[in-house]
């Protein structure tokens, strides 16, 4: 049995480093059709305990990601669970890693800490398949979103020539899951098509939550660009992507019948799936076209 990896604060800005914290080489062996087993070596994705601590008080639950980006996944996960209502209310995390386990230590505001006191919290882990089960707050499964505003003026700014090519691109941007196999992407591109962000991660929520966080540390305007997913489209991905503000949502799976219900009342254009002879749109479909931007 291969013992646990031991963490401790390193500089991922190599594609090394942040493969070293996102997998580790096991040892295995092939079967082949016929004769001697043959020896083989492959990545696999960790997929760690993440502790949430706020102001140093109040441990808010324990997820199960990949150890890259928790910065990201810090202000992404507290504006999608509204703990905070906006990044200027996140004042600082800290990270500390121990030999089994991260701990993040997040700063927020008087005002929301409060706030988050009178609520109630998450069961003690969630998995990293997991977007708000085990969570006892009922305003995250309300369908009381902000209302994403469709002028004139957004007719036809996304094309969908464009979205389709990102799409095919997609996998090629997971430079991680290239080398592990297993990991979701959430990616952001602009509406020239040019990919500026990918995150990834075990967990299909947790991907997302990092680009949110990502994007709202780079002030990035959520009308400029688009949101792909390599993974399918539940209620909660369209939730997380209405909160951070996304104009257009696109996923490579179906979406689930929830999932669009509160895309179409938060007027979030969905695209999903969208490829082949299925894509389909549910959504606010007059923000896209089909004529080169």
């Amino acid at each position: 049995m291969t013992s646990p990896k031991s963490f401790s604060p390193m500089d991922f800005d190599s594609l090394e480093k942040r493969l070293e914290a996102a997998g580790t080489l096991f040892k295995g062996v092939v079967p082949p059709p016929e004769g001697k087993m043959l020896s083989t070596e492959r990545f696999l994705a960790e997929e760690l305990p993440v502790s949430l601590i706020y102001n140093g008080a109040f441990e808010h639950g324990t997820m199960m990601l990949t150890p890259l980006d928790l910065e990201d996944f810090a202000l992404g996960i507290s504006l999608s669970e509204r703990i905070i209502k906006k990044p200027e209310q996140l004042q600082n995390v800290a990270v500390s890693c121990a030999e089994k386990g991260i701990t993040l230590n997040i700063q927020i505001d008087t005002e929301p800490f409060r706030r988050l006191l009178r609520g109630s919290s998450r069961a003690s882990v969630a998995g990293s398949a997991c977007g708000l089960c085990g969570s006892k707050d009922e305003t995250l499964f309300d369908a009381s979103l902000p209302q994403i505003e469709f002028n004139l003026k957004d007719t036809g700014v996304y094309s969908l020539n464009v979205i389709e090519k990102v799409v095919e691109s997609m996998r090629d941007s997971q430079i991680l899951n290239q080398k592990i196999g297993m990991l979701h992407a959430a990616i952001w591109a602009d509406k020239k098509g040019n990919i500026l962000y990918v995150r990834e991660d075990i967990g299909r929520h947790n991907a997302l939550d990092k680009l949110i966080g990502a994007l709202k540390y780079a002030g990035i305007a959520m009308e400029e660009g688009f949101c792909c997913l390599t993974s399918r489209c539940s209620y909660e991905m369209t939730q997380k992507a209405v909160l951070a503000g996304m104009h257009c949502l696109v996923a490579i799976s179906a979406p689930s019948a929830y999932a669009v219900r509160l895309a179409r009342q938060a007027g979030l254009t969905l695209l999903a799936p969208a490829q082949g002879k299925k894509k389909m749109i549910f959504s606010v479909p007059e923000r896209l076209s089909s004529e080169e931007n």
